[in-house]
């Protein structure tokens, strides 16, 4: 209360409030009387119930929060809390006139015409501050002749939104028009901005128009127009801005109107996973849930959303002291109250593992503890077998023994038909997951991931760490492609995959198309404001050991792929099941090749021979 009466435009309402109940309800009289003076025996019922009116409706109207809203946002909502606040406050006034001041004598009808001349008042008067708000600046002259001169790229809701929010600001920004693909609104006006045709007369406009900033106010612009756009706008050295992703906006995080930079993830923009949060919940809620890799990109990312689904309790299982200790601390800020249980350890110590299913029996895991970067497992191949491998088989072992709900393993596009040690180890990581489905209480499934933007060892950290120090940046191959994702994109697939039915199944999402890293790093060149080749140089340092031109979703010859819930989530699942017997004794051979110390020559080539045998006898 304290904080509304210091607010003058709280104050502003309220007077103007007290002036629209008194004149109202001398229009309802002279109405009633068809005299606009009124005689002094209507001026004395008047001056009567006036005093009732002011007390009435001025606490109908702070209880329905009429002095609580932004009116500069006012909307249909809030004139129905006008009305409502009437209605309630000419029911106590007829009372309250009629059993207390005992005006039993005074035309019903006036109380009516009062009510519906106060319901325009109050009503013109909330909306009249939206009016200023947001007409008066199209008639408004600029006072800032050095305005920036704005071009929106998109002339939809969110088009709309953002140039009230321009116009709102004209001193600092002048709104010169739209574009648009809708040929309908081709010459429409909106807000007195006109929409000057498509986005393809971009470039066209950028010369004649004198544009100097270039917002794209387009929701889900696809990636491959976004990387059009900005290039074309950095050509003409144009700064370019946009409304913030669908997933921020929708989660609550962020208005439509905040603009910011384009980034990465714009550029490379697809449609999001579909996730339906009553069935993610449904499994995840009241669960006691183990994330192994718990303080990595994709595993701390995984622990966030988790928590927003309100589990028994979470055990973040990683083998990094300082990523468990910075996951667990934002954690404990960000949800007060959950139970989280950090546990320093690694997935290959059984006795550890064995002793964590004991003490706290978790129903669902999620295991994203790898060994992932390409050359440094090609040059450890014998950790990379003890990690990726067999780690994974004393989780999905102690998980079949204990009847997990679920096992889900995080697995990569690597996998599929691979060159190198880490994909070759993820490969028979799935393989053992799928030869151990049975028809029994644990589902077990593999979801394949491209590459994550921003994870730790990804290309986009290293490439921009490179531009910081001046360059250059070093590429394998000009022509080396890869599939990338958001690390939002990633943990839904995941989550996701706990809803699919299917067993043995291996989950891919549709990834658009490959990416040129070629590409990928001229945009975050331009991005940052630099020219590549000129102000920051590409060298090419040749293909790296275990390393492919590109990647593949799925074996064509080997896999079937199946629908899903979703439209741009895909189950893959093997046209044979390879028995647990072949595969336990292709274990049992790696198993032998570490224990006697073999060299990692050895084991690279003994690791190809054992999987290509599983893949085709």
């Amino acid at each position: 209360m304290k904080t509304i009466f210091k607010d003058w435009r709280r104050w502003f309402l309220i007077v103007g409030d007290l002036i629209v109940i008194a004149l109202a309800l001398y229009l309802a009289f002279a109405t009633r009387f068809w005299q606009f003076t009124l005689s002094s025996s209507h001026l004395s019922v008047y001056f009567k119930i006036l005093p009732a009116a002011l007390v009435v409706y001025l606490v109908s109207f702070f209880y329905f929060g009429l002095y609580h809203g932004t009116w500069r946002f006012a909307g249909f909502r809030d004139l129905l809390s006008i009305v409502k606040s009437i209605l309630t406050g000419t029911v106590s006034l007829v009372f309250v006139s009629f059993l207390i001041v005992g005006l039993r004598d005074t035309p019903r009808s006036i109380f009516i015409l009062f009510a519906v001349y106060l319901a325009f008042g109050v009503g013109f008067l909330r909306i009249a501050v939206r009016l200023y708000r947001e007409v008066w600046p199209i008639f408004k002259p600029r006072l800032n002749p050095d305005a920036t001169r704005t071009l929106i790229l998109g002339a939809g809701e969110a088009g709309e939104m953002v140039l009230r929010g321009l116009q709102q600001q004209r001193n600092k920004s002048n709104p010169i028009g739209f574009l648009d693909d809708d040929l309908r609104k081709q010459g429409m006006l909106i807000h007195g901005v006109r929409i000057l045709g498509v986005i393809d007369k971009l470039p066209e406009i950028l010369k004649t128009s004198r544009v100097e900033e270039v917002i794209i106010a387009i929701p889900n612009f696809p990636g491959e127009k976004m990387r059009r756009v900005v290039k074309t706008c950095q050509k003409a050295g144009v700064k370019n801005r946009t409304i913030p992703r669908m997933t921020d906006i929708l989660a609550g995080r962020v208005r439509l109107d905040r603009l910011r930079p384009v980034g990465m993830e714009d550029l490379l923009n697809r449609r999001m996973t579909k996730i339906e949060n009553e069935r993610i919940r449904e499994i995840l809620a009241g669960k006691r849930i183990l994330v192994t890799g718990a303080g990595g990109s994709i595993g701390s990312e995984l622990c966030r959303q988790i928590l927003d689904y309100q589990p028994a309790w979470l055990l973040l299982l990683e083998q990094n002291e300082t990523g468990l200790f910075y996951i667990t601390n934002e954690l404990t800020k960000r949800f007060p109250g959950t139970k989280l249980y950090p546990i320093i350890g690694d997935i290959c110590h059984q006795s550890k593992i064995t002793r964590i299913f004991k003490d706290y029996q978790p129903e669902i895991i999620f295991h994203a503890a790898a060994y992932k970067h390409v050359p440094v497992m090609e040059e450890n191949p014998d950790e990379a077998i003890r990690n990726n491998v067999f780690g994974t088989k004393i989780l999905v072992d102690l998980a079949l023994e204990n009847g997990i709900s679920h096992f889900i393993m995080l697995s990569t596009d690597k996998a599929v038909n691979p060159v190198g040690v880490m994909g070759m180890t993820k490969r028979l990581a799935e393989i053992y997951l799928q030869s151990r489905q049975t028809n029994g209480a644990t589902p077990l499934k593999a979801v394949r991931f491209g590459n994550v933007l921003e994870s730790a060892g990804s290309v986009v950290p290293i490439f921009k760490q490179q531009i910081d120090d001046g360059g250059p940046i070093t590429l394998t191959h000009p022509e080396i492609k890869r599939f990338f994702m958001t690390i939002p994109e990633a943990v839904e697939l995941i989550l996701f995959a706990a809803t699919v039915s299917q067993e043995s199944a291996i989950l891919i999402l549709e990834m658009g198309d490959l990416i040129k890293i070629k590409d990928l790093a001229w945009n975050l060149i331009t991005l940052a404001g630099l020219k590549p080749e000129k102000d920051i140089k590409i060298i090419y340092t040749g293909l790296r050991p275990g390393e492919k031109l590109y990647e593949e979703l799925h074996y064509e010859k080997n896999e079937v792929l199946m629908k899903t819930d979703s439209s741009v989530v895909k189950a893959v699942q093997p046209k044979r099941l390879i028995t647990a017997e072949k595969v336990d004794q292709a274990v049992q051979t790696l198993q032998a090749l570490l224990e006697t110390g073999s060299s990692s020559d050895e084991i690279r080539f003994s690791l190809t021979d054992i999987l290509h045998k599983l893949e085709t006898e």
